[in-house]
């Protein structure tokens, strides 16, 4: 499941940078963007290890995470074109005395004023309910996204929200 992550999270930044346009909300505009990248999820997908028999239920996932990222309200607001936004933004700081090195999905600043982090999770539910699922995930990766908000919080951001985005689920969870 890595190498799908790495590739949807990969996919998604490409899409946040080139903007929505190319991927309207229809599901026919969707299906067409994702067709014609198939070859090169295909691709990316085997550059990072995954194996031959695994390959298409790989490729398959990926599209899935994105597909659903853009047929989502909460994900295309995620992905939308804005001047503060970045997408696998790298920084180091020192937190509770430790130099670390984090890596944010996505963050931008909303109007209001409000910086937004939110962290793309490319996970499937094992059993159980989604909703005991995503209580599980979010208290499995809050430590993560305190630790991405005290960085910036030293860069003297304030007024900082947090939340985990499941392309697979299309679920929102804020922290």
């Amino acid at each position: 499941m890595r190498h799908v992550g790495t590739v949807t999270h990969r996919m998604l930044q490409q899409i946040a940078h080139e903007g929505l346009d190319e991927w309207q909300e229809q599901p026919a505009s969707i299906e067409a963007a994702l067709s014609s990248r198939a070859a090169a999820i295909r691709a990316a997908l085997m550059s990072e290890g995954v194996a031959a028999a695994r390959l298409a239920e790989a490729t398959a996932l990926v599209m899935q995470a994105v597909r659903n990222t853009l047929s989502d309200e909460r994900g295309r607001w995620l992905l939308a074109p804005r001047s503060t936004a970045a997408s696998e933004m790298e920084m180091s700081a020192e937190v509770a005395g430790t130099l670390r090195r984090v890596k944010l999905d996505r963050t931008f600043v909303e109007p209001d004023g409000t910086r937004w982090i939110a962290d793309f999770k490319i996970t499937r539910i094992q059993g159980g309910s989604q909703e005991a699922f995503l209580d599980e995930q979010c208290a499995k990766y809050r430590p993560d996204l305190d630790r991405y908000r005290a960085a910036l919080e030293l860069r003297g951001e304030h007024n900082i929200k947090l939340g985990l985005y499941f392309p697979l689920q299309r679920a929102w969870r804020e922290l």
